[in-house]
């Protein structure tokens, strides 16, 4: 696993169009969170009741969007953390990964200078990703 971070003057930061935050769509996300859950297996996926537990905190929530349906997601915790990054596996390419990174960083990026993210090993391409848009390594350690 390996910490990440990103300072806003070292960051690519854009607006997609397909990229909005969180708007009370919940059949739509509902819609979303079951078909992730059909393709795949964490121990660690929230639902929508966590996500409303998690708005109260004050943490955001972006969505990548095509055809007006939600088809990923990213939370930005007020920890200044970006999780739980996730694209559809029909929409899933660098680009509206990108998008979805660098959007939110730019949104955020009005208020804080710097976030932060960790990226499991075996998640070597959100790691070339971010990196892309001027995120860099801090800690770099493994389990073994």
């Amino acid at each position: 696993m390996a910490i990440v971070s990103c300072h806003r003057d070292d960051a690519i930061l854009n607006q997609s169009p397909n990229i909005s935050e969180f708007k009370d769509e919940w059949d739509d996300l509902q819609r979303e969170i079951n078909y992730y859950n059909t393709i795949i297996k964490w121990d660690e996926m929230w639902d929508i009741e966590t996500a409303k537990k998690w708005f109260k905190k004050g943490h955001r929530l972006f969505l990548f969007k095509q055809d007006d349906k939600i088809q990923g997601w990213m939370w930005v915790f007020t920890t200044k953390e970006f999780r739980h990054l996730y694209v559809n596996p029909q929409y899933r390419n660098v680009k509206n990964a990108r998008d979805l990174i660098s959007t939110a960083g730019y949104i955020v990026s009005k208020n804080w200078a710097k976030w932060w993210a960790h990226i499991d090993d075996w998640n070597l391409g959100a790691w070339w990703v971010a990196r892309g848009i001027g995120w860099k390594k801090v800690i770099d350690f493994h389990d073994n």
